[in-house]
């Protein structure tokens, strides 16, 4: 009738999200149900992701990893994990945030320009 507590305290974890599936694939993930977009600039030259953060959020709530195929941001404990279309250069990358909407845009080059 009643759960015991330990099965209850499991049915509550929380499972990491690893950055690989079984295939070796990076696993897609927005587990913060953050709007998103990648586009491409002008030039064709970098990539730019964009991610709706709701506006009062503290910024030291997030933390940015940028890999050369997949992104991955912890907003308040919500990942959200996407795989890049195209390899970049993560060290001429730039993180900016809105002041007066809270998107982050991420602009990251490209590693081959065609």
């Amino acid at each position: 009738m009643f759960k015991d507590y330990n099965e209850f305290n499991k049915l509550n974890e929380k499972k990491e999200i690893t950055v690989y599936n079984a295939k070796g694939e990076v696993r897609q993930a927005n587990e913060g149900k953050y709007e998103w977009r990648f586009d491409e600039s002008i030039d064709k030259t970098s990539i730019i992701f964009e991610i709706k953060i709701p506006k009062y959020m503290d910024t030291s709530a997030i933390n940015v990893d940028l890999q050369p195929n997949y992104v991955r941001l912890d907003i308040k404990g919500r990942i959200t994990q996407l795989s890049i279309p195209e390899d970049i250069l993560v060290e001429k990358s730039k993180v900016q945030r809105s002041t007066t909407t809270g998107c982050l845009q991420l602009t990251m080059p490209k590693a081959q320009i065609s």
